[in-house]
């Protein structure tokens, strides 16, 4: 049988091509059943953190009147959303800010 592949000429080389190939082909369909395969594949990432974006709001806090004068006062917060806007946390900071109006009742 292997005197086939001693000859020369193309007719040789394409019988030991499909004559290789069926053997790889019989090799693997026997091996198929005979190796046990894992069902499923632990994953090899990390979790993704998700996206955030922070900013400072200065929002207002209270309104006094002192004599002619209007006061009002702005606490600024911290605010993490997500990329679609939906508020995650909201934390107020240390920083303050007053406005001062005078008032004299002349609308």
């Amino acid at each position: 049988m292997w005197r086939i592949f001693e000859q020369k000429g193309w007719m040789s080389t394409v019988l030991a091509v499909v004559v290789c190939v069926n053997m790889m082909l019989v090799g693997m369909i026997w091996v198929r059943d005979r190796i046990p395969l894992p069902e499923a594949v632990p994953a090899q990432t990390k979790p993704i953190k998700p996206q955030l974006r922070e900013e400072y709001r200065m929002e207002p806090e209270s309104v006094t009147q002192k004599g002619k004068w209007r006061v009002e006062h702005y606490r600024e917060y911290r605010v993490l959303t997500d990329l679609n806007g939906k508020l995650l946390k909201k934390e107020p900071t240390d920083q303050t800010a007053n406005l001062r109006y005078w008032e004299d009742g002349n609308k």
